[in-house]
Parts: C-alpha cells; sequence; structure tokens
C-alpha cells in the first residue's frame, strides 16, 4: 500500500469540528503536521524529554493540555506545536479534525491534522520538553513490516494496542492509536496482523519485538 498525495490525504477529514460540550478536566490536543517531503507525504513527530513528569522519552505528535486561555482545542494543538517545535500557526493550512480519542484515563485527547509547506522542523524550539523532532513517511507507516500489535486477555477482540517501529524509536500508545485513525481514515489501511497476547500490562512496554 502507497500513501495517496497530500490533498487526496486532506480530503479525507474535511468536515466542521465536532461539537463538545464544555471542556472536560484533562482535555488535550495534538497536531499531525503533514509535510511533502523527498520520500513522499510524512508526519512530524516528537520524542518527549526524559525530564517530562508524563511519558518521558515516548515519541508522541506537537500538543498537550487545552489552557483556559485557548479558544479551544484547536488553538492549544497549534498553540502547543509553535512553543514545541517552532511550527508557527499561520504556516499550517487546511487543519482539520481527525479524532476525539478517549484514553482508558478518561481524559480526551483532539487530534487535528495540517499541511505545512515550509521546510520541516530539525531541533525543538522547547528542549526542556522535546528531545528530537523527526518525520516518519506515511509509505514507511503502511509498511507491513514495521508494525505490530499487542493486546491482552480481556481485551475486546477488536482492541489492540499499535506499535509501528521506525528507527531509532517505537510509536505506540495513544501516538500509536491516533496513528492508526489517521491512515484508516486518510488510506483505508487495516492492521496487518495479527495481535500478539501479552501476559500483563507490563509487557505493553515496547522494550523490543520479541
Amino acid at each position: 500500500m502507497r500513501a495517496p498525495d497530500l490533498d487526496r490525504l486532506l480530503a479525507a477529514f474535511e468536515g466542521p469540528d465536532p461539537p463538545r460540550d464544555g471542556r472536560p478536566p484533562g482535555l488535550a490536543a495534538v497536531l499531525l503536521a503533514l509535510y511533502e517531503a523527498p520520500r513522499g507525504p510524512s508526519l512530524l513527530y516528537i520524542r518527549r524529554a526524559e525530564g517530562m513528569r508524563s511519558h518521558p522519552g515516548e515519541v508522541s505528535f506537537p500538543g498537550g493540555r487545552v489552557d483556559p486561555t485557548d479558544q479551544g482545542p484547536l488553538h492549544a494543538a497549534l498553540r502547543e506545536a509553535h512553543e514545541e517545535v517552532g511550527l508557527h500557526p499561520s504556516r499550517v493550512e487546511r487543519v482539520a479534525h481527525v479524532v476525539d480519542h478517549l484514553t482508558y484515563r478518561g481524559s480526551t485527547v483532539c487530534a487535528y491534522v495540517g499541511r505545512v509547506r515550509d521546510e520541516p522542523p530539525t531541533q525543538p524550539a522547547s528542549p526542556e520538553e522535546v528531545a528530537d523532532v523527526f518525520l516518519v513517511p506515511l509509505d514507511e507507516l503502511l509498511d507491513p513490516e514495521a508494525y505490530e500489535a499487542r493486546r491482552i486477555d480481556g481485551m475486546p477482540r477488536d482492541r489492540r494496542v499499535h506499535y509501528w517501529h521506525v528507527k531509532p524509536y517505537t510509536i505506540w500508545g495513544i501516538t500509536g492509536e491516533l496513528t492508526a485513525r489517521f491512515l484508516h481514515r486518510a488510506c483505508g489501511w487495516t492492521p496487518p496482523a495479527e495481535a500478539r497476547t501479552v501476559a500483563s500490562v507490563e509487557e505493553f512496554v515496547p522494550r523490543s519485538r520479541a
């Protein structure tokens, strides 16, 4: 499977931002920034700094909590991307809603996608929060060899934890789920492999592919 061009990708997300009932506690927002890169359409990811209180060292999309001063989740996603990687909101085009994802902790993450015509950032704007900034081509995410899934007894059969092994990092957790939702809508992607059953939740941490 190959990724469509950027216009076709973004056309999959046309539509208004969904209505929301207030701002629940822990509301967060992230930006899936799309670039036309030498290796084709690519998503921008960050690796969180090791000193962060939550999810240190893990791969994520730029984003964070929706502050009281934010006009809404979209404003928060763009603000955080500017603060973390220096991506100015005015340079993000055709921004559209991807999904509101309810995490297992009961918080909601609002994901947005937008096209960026500038050169992608190569250094974090906030080293205290971000250790690394990098692009992943969609064709690499669509490669079955890069994908893995895990589940634990008791999880519904249609639920799994997604993993993409993109050297030197692994995309998983909430970011893996959002990546899966994006690829499904934009490219018609479905998981190419059965989920491996693990014995405990500790085994969801991607120490290896074994």
